[in-house]
């Protein structure tokens, strides 16, 4: 077989020149497992580049460096190859309003940068459910791909599931994708790294990890070498991970918001500015949110975009509205308050009575009915996880998080025990002078007609 003839060549070339295989992975800027595995006959057929590598290393020339490379030209007699995988989701065709995060990500995959790194260059997409991070990693992906030649790999890691993939199945996923048969997938998650690594050393690879959990599935996954570009998105920051760039990605702006509207609905946005601006408005400028409200109205020609405000403005059947399909803002957060420890849950639900006014971690903590420690440890790990936003050292919601954290308050909680925490709350506003812990109005009984 091919591979058993380049490991026999490569082998009996190196000993000839009295060489080591940490010897010859010195010389040639390889890795010395991976000289092991082409010694070894296993793993793809060497790229041009690396046999080139390879044969200047073992000071090869004329005749015998010619029939040297000539192996790698007989990629069709493998028993190990593969066209470059082109995993990647189709780009969606109205992403709006993310031009800046788009150039900043092309920058960030450009040769120059990438190979001044010892690694891969890693960013993380992080933020609130529904914002729009899978779209806007998909399409920086098809962005960057002509610039990385080896292919691109795709991998929804589950992690807004009860089931997060276990990483040793995307390996298997995506050494297949690089032309490993089945029958020759290590059995092992650590052998499969392993490989892993020495198949994507030399390689420039656009690999896409959607919807991580936590750094535990991340990092078996980064590629070995230099020359890859990797896209995580997670609605955690992924604080753990070492040598990677954050991206948290905000809400759209208003203009961005409408135009998004506008290139879904039609006409009938651009013949009503005043409801589309309005509508913009209710779904918070959150991506899923505004796509459900503009899919709903191009699925009803007859409908006028005033009749889906006036839907919305309804802030007990908001959330219901907006969902179609298969997709919907109460689910998208649902996810995420599952994920949630039981005190960051609690903090969650009771905070929602201080809603739509920015508050600090005492007034949340005499709302939640804990001590400030633990509430101010809760609070950080709802920023985690997108459900609320930071100002300083004080904390808000956006508006459609907190409808959804009201709900739950509703369904999880007895009524006596939000008219305790309402008292609470009400009652700690009333003895500071200036209400130095919360900005709003005082809340009274009726400060929320989603809480009766």
């Amino acid at each position: 077989m091919f591979m058993d003839e380049f490991a026999g060549r490569l082998g009996a070339l190196r000993r000839l020149r009295g060489l080591t295989q940490e010897r010859l992975a010195d010389v040639s800027g390889l890795s010395v497992r991976g000289i092991r595995e082409l010694e070894r006959g296993r793993g793809r057929a060497p790229r041009p580049r690396t046999a080139a590598l390879l044969a200047d290393a073992l000071l090869l020339a004329g005749a015998e460096r010619a029939d040297f490379l000539a192996l790698t030209t007989a990629r069709g007699r493998c028993d190990i190859d593969a066209a470059p995988p082109g995993e990647l989701p189709p780009a969606i065709n109205d992403l709006t309003g993310r031009d800046g995060e788009l150039a900043r990500l092309a920058s960030l995959a450009s040769p120059g940068i990438a190979f001044r790194r010892p690694g891969p260059a890693v960013v993380v997409l992080h933020s609130l459910a529904g914002i729009g991070k899978t779209s806007l990693a998909i399409g920086a992906g098809h962005r960057v791909r002509s610039g990385f030649p080896d292919g691109q790999l795709f991998a929804d890691m589950l992690g807004g599931t009860l089931k997060p993939l276990d990483p040793a199945v995307v390996l298997g996923r995506f050494l297949r994708s690089l032309g490993v048969p089945d029958e020759q997938l290590p059995p092992t998650r650590a052998a499969r790294v392993a490989l892993y690594r020495t198949l994507t050393h030399d390689r420039r690879l656009v690999v896409v990890l959607d919807n991580a959990a936590d750094e535990r599935q991340v990092r078996p996954l980064l590629p070995a070498g230099a020359g890859s570009f990797v896209l995580v998105t997670s609605r955690r920051p992924l604080a753990g991970m070492e040598a990677v760039e954050r991206l948290a990605l905000g809400i759209l702006t208003h203009p961005a918001g409408r135009a998004l509207l506008r290139s879904i609905v039609g006409p009938r946005a651009i013949a009503e500015p005043a409801a589309t601006a309005e509508l913009a408005g209710l779904c918070g400028h959150l991506p899923l949110a505004l796509r459900i409200a503009g899919n709903r109205l191009a699925s009803r020609p007859s409908w006028s975009v005033a009749r889906m405000v006036g839907q919305l403005r309804d802030l007990g059947t908001r959330l219901s509205t907006l969902t179609a399909g298969d997709q919907g803002v109460r689910a998208a957060f649902a996810v995420s308050y599952g994920q949630l420890t039981p005190a960051a849950a609690l903090v969650f639900r009771r905070s929602s009575l201080l809603a739509p006014a920015d508050f600090g971690v005492s007034l949340a903590a005499v709302t939640a009915d804990l001590p400030d420690a633990p509430t101010a440890a809760a609070l950080e790990e709802l920023v985690d996880f997108g459900l609320l936003c930071t100002a300083g050292e004080r904390y808000q919601f956006h508006e459609l998080v907190r409808l959804f954290a009201l709900e739950r308050l509703q369904q999880d909680e007895p009524g006596r025990t939000v008219v305790a925490a309402r008292a609470r709350m009400v009652g700690w506003v009333l003895q500071r002078t200036g209400r130095s812990g919360y900005a709003g109005p005082v809340p009274g009984p009726g400060h929320d007609p989603m809480v009766s």
